[in-house]
């Protein structure tokens, strides 16, 4: 027997207008109910005699389609609305037990027909949060405003966290609908993606508000991490996210696997209860939280990450894979490891990360499968190698070979590789020639090349007067790579006799350079002696003179303690007079640091930059 309110106009009511609500409630035949009204100001019921308030006679009519059921109400009208006809307007109904149901109606009476629109939210809520219950379920979250307007009729649109606008798509996820007082935002099956905050625009005519409401669902961790496959004693960096709410908190534990007698592959382990460090990590958003942990990798093991919150706990863990092969598979040559030419011994390996492969491992040449081939395990790569041998390898020995692995997931993985085999050539020259002799000047640059060819590609040692140049050991305006010797420029100590070796197994060839310092012209010798000798200050024209003969940063470095200390002190001497003249005369010592001069003397020449 719950009553309900109709109203004839939608939203407030103008001042001075005309309104009409009306209360409706089914019955059955033979219940006795009374059907009354209460009014703003004093709650007076239906008796009550105000002027521009009426209210209809009490109408029961059969329900249609219903046997025995009926339809009882009663009409209010308000003529002339005023202010004093706002509030809120009560339907009562009892029955002849004393059993009473209301229904309420608020009326807003509005001076103008200015638009407008209010929104509040209901039970005042300012958050929600929702939980699982009992059976593992979250319930779907209702986020519900009321409100009212002018004109009645509305529009509205929600944004979710991301400003994306929800419509009621999404395999249902989300439901929209309205009635004459509230707007209705269902959420179903929520997940911890859906935390944020949710805004509804209502538009109301050229009248626009908006509300938020935050929503939290609370969730027990995600948590996610990939395994690596690093080198033996690589730094790595293990990436753990958490995804929870509320943000969870990352913990992490290295367990080393054992290798005896090799790896087992400790997925199966269960981590161990101690050895975990402080729970800490980086907010990302307000349901994620990420943390890095930095691992020396010397012995592959498992990393486990563990996140936690108020909601449960969660463990991950990825494996660390340590080896110093290239790839998971490889084939390649291991021997010689060098072109190969007719007559070498050849030795072939696959090898394959014991982590993810068995020993199965199989060769096939242009398609037929081989015999002769012999497997092991390596405990430093963590790896199951197969190899196969050719003696005294032929032209028809090349061609393409296969590598076959069986995976632990029973399954299988290819690799090839194709074998050329070439003629051996002894070392030449390009060249043609094994000796030659420089005249070089010191200070400037020059190149050696060792200009030989062969196959395979020869092994070529450097030697200097007889012993042999070690790249560790050559200055640093030396530079040597295996065919070419360089200096950025020359000293003295440079100048002598230069040899290259170059050798396959089918020979060697040696070349020579004999690197002499140029002769000077007799005048360039005798006037660097009258410069050395004969120099004094004022006659620097004899530099110039200089340079029309040979380099003079040469003749200025060996030269230094007679020509530009020289000059130095000759330069400084008037200034050093002047000082001590100054001081007998009461100046201030200046170069006591007691006092700027006057003048100041040149600075020392530097003579690496001329």
């Amino acid at each position: 027997m719950r009553p309900s309110i109709q109203s004839d106009i939608k939203g407030p009511v103008p001042l001075g207008g005309r309104t009409q609500l009306e209360c409706k409630v089914n019955i059955t035949a033979g219940v006795e109910l009374s059907l009354k009204w209460a009014i703003p100001q004093t709650k007076t019921l239906s008796k009550t005699i105000k002027t521009n308030i009426r209210f209809g006679p009490l109408k029961v009519v059969p329900t249609k389609s219903a046997e025995y059921m009926f339809t009882m109400s009663r009409g209010l009208i308000i003529d002339k609305t005023t202010q004093r006809e706002t509030g809120t307007y009560w339907c009562i109904v009892e029955d002849q037990n004393g059993n009473k149901k209301y229904k309420k109606n608020i009326l807003y009476v509005i001076e103008s027909h200015g638009n407008f629109v209010e929104l509040r939210k209901e039970n005042n809520l300012s958050v929600i949060n929702v939980r699982r219950n009992a059976n593992g379920i979250t319930p779907p979250i209702d986020i519900v405003f009321e409100y009212l307007s002018y004109p009645a009729i509305i529009t509205y649109y929600w944004l979710n966290d991301r400003g994306q606008k929800i419509t009621t798509g999404h395999n249902g996820k989300y439901e929209l609908s309205h009635t004459d007082t509230h707007v209705k935002l269902r959420i179903n099956e929520p997940k911890v993606f859906d935390t944020g905050i949710y805004t509804m625009f209502v538009t109301a005519g050229n009248a626009a508000q908006s509300r938020r409401m935050k929503v939290y669902v609370h969730a027990k961790p995600i948590v996610q991490m990939q395994s690596k496959f690093v080198k033996t004693g690589e730094q790595v960096l293990f990436l753990c996210r958490s995804i929870g709410f509320p943000r969870p908190e990352i913990s992490f534990m290295f367990q080393p696997c054992s290798n005896k007698p090799k790896w087992t592959n400790c997925f199966s382990q269960a981590p161990a209860a101690s050895g975990w460090d402080s729970p800490r990590g980086i907010a990302e958003t307000k349901i994620a939280k990420s943390r890095v942990l930095h691992h020396t990798a010397m012995r592959p093991g498992v990393v486990y990450c563990t996140a936690t919150n108020s909601e449960g706990s969660e463990v991950t863990q990825a494996d660390l894979l340590v080896s110093d092969l290239p790839d998971a598979i490889t084939m390649e040559i291991e021997h010689p490891m060098e072109t190969i030419t007719v007559g070498d011994n050849v030795t072939v390996v696959c090898s394959a990360l014991v982590y993810n492969y068995t020993n199965d491992i199989t060769f096939a040449r242009n398609g037929i499968d081989m015999t002769g081939v012999w497997t092991k395990y390596s405990e430093e790569l963590y790896a199951e190698q197969a190899r196969f041998n050719i003696e005294s390898i032929q032209h028809e020995d090349g061609g393409m070979y296969r590598c076959q692995v069986k995976t632990i997931y029973d399954t299988y993985e290819t690799r090839y590789l194709h074998l050329q085999v070439l003629d051996p050539v002894k070392p030449i020259l390009a060249s043609g020639k094994s000796s030659k002799t420089l005249v070089v000047e010191l200070t400037s640059p020059l190149r050696l090349e060792c200009d030989v060819i062969g196959t395979p590609d020869p092994r070529i040692i450097w030697f200097k007067d007889g012993i042999p140049v070690v790249p560790e050991n050559v200055s640093n305006h030396v530079h040597l790579n295996r065919t070419t010797l360089t200096f950025e420029f020359l000293r003295e100590d440079d100048l002598g006799i230069y040899e290259c070796r170059a050798e396959n197994k089918m020979g060697s060839i040696y070349k020579y350079w004999k690197v002499l310092e140029r002769e000077k012209k007799k005048e360039i010798k005798d006037f660097e002696n009258t410069i050395v000798s004969n120099f004094k200050t004022g006659k620097l024209m004899l530099i110039v003179e200089y340079c029309k003969y040979g380099n003079i940063l040469n003749f200025l470095q060996r030269n230094r303690p007679f020509f530009v200390d020289q000059l130095y002190n000759d330069l400084n001497n008037p200034y050093l007079t002047m000082n001590i003249q100054k001081q007998q005369s009461g100046y201030v010592d200046y170069l006591a640091g007691q006092g700027p001069p006057d003048e100041y003397a040149p600075a020392l020449p530097n003579i690496n930059m001329i």
